[in-house]
């Protein structure tokens, strides 16, 4: 799932619990660290099946930002496992139908004749990396039409220099650069962060945000090229303008309010189904305490 989704989830489970405020944002926060994984910046393959070593890593201080971090991946059981569980494997980074049904898995046939026929809307990817990006946007959307006041509060919590050194031990465990730690403290603190955020709340924003991602993801892609001054200028120039057609293409909205539908009829289950196992998973490892 993405962030607001995370956020969301990790602070449901801890709704009957008093945090202090700056409890509450090291949860926040740390829900959304693993992701730094889809802009490059540390390995998906530790960032989500990590946690357990890295809650412990975090000790008391840091305590809720590590669990924040154990309730986003794969293993042990975080919402990303029941999500994504027969469809994509954050170790080996690849989409595959197994039979497991994991919420994406699950929804994968009805959101795949949508994908086909909105082909030309989407860009050049996988018809399973596409339904599981925007099927995941789409759950963002929902989570913020319903709880704008969790932007806020994601902002807030970014906005917290308390956090900051639970985000510089982030770093240091999953063995961030230096110079992708200052990158992600600035992503941290930028305000695109926060109107990426604040878009979700329209399903035009949506749309708009998961074009932005894949511009994002391109950048990424050719960080490593000898030549990447001329990549960067290639691809912003290419991005750029995909991005200004799609803004004028009805269809790639149309294609977000119909997918939003599919995902209406049980995100909500699906989600307090998942918290309610990993609050067990909590209890039965004595995370919790």
């Amino acid at each position: 799932m993405f962030l607001l989704t995370h956020a969301h989830v990790a602070l449901s489970i801890f709704s009957h619990h008093k945090l202090q405020p700056r409890e509450r944002d090291q949860l926040i926060v740390g829900s959304l660290l693993p992701d730094v994984s889809d802009l490059g910046i540390a390995s998906e393959r530790r960032t989500h099946t990590e946690g357990r070593t890295f809650l412990r890593y975090a000790g008391t201080q840091h305590r809720y930002l590590g669990m924040g971090v154990l309730l986003h991946g794969e293993r042990p059981r975080g919402l990303d496992y029941y999500t994504h569980r027969g469809f994509y494997d954050a170790q080996t980074r690849r989409h595959k139908l197994t039979g497991k049904a994991g919420y994406l898995a699950q929804k994968y046939a009805t959101v795949l004749p949508l994908i086909k026929a909105y082909r030309r809307s989407i860009g050049p990817l996988q018809q399973e990396e596409a339904a599981h990006l925007i099927m995941e946007f789409c759950v963002d959307h929902l989570i913020a039409a319903e709880h704008p006041q969790l932007i806020t509060s994601v902002g807030s919590a970014l906005s917290n220099g308390e956090v900051m050194p639970g985000v510089i031990l982030f770093a240091n465990y999953f063995e961030v650069s230096q110079k992708h730690l200052r990158r992600m403290q600035r992503i941290v603190r930028s305000r695109q962060l926060r109107a990426f955020l604040a878009r979700l709340t329209t399903i035009e924003g949506a749309a708009h945000n998961f074009q932005s991602f894949l511009f994002l993801r391109k950048l990424r892609e050719n960080h490593d090229s000898h030549h990447f001054l001329r990549q960067l200028s290639r691809v912003t120039r290419s991005s750029l303008g995909f991005l200004t057609t799609k803004l004028r293409d009805r269809s790639l909205v149309q294609l977000f309010e119909r997918c939003t539908e599919v995902m209406r009829t049980d995100y909500r289950q699906f989600l307090a189904a998942s918290a309610q196992k990993m609050q067990r998973m909590l209890a039965e490892e004595r995370f919790g305490r």
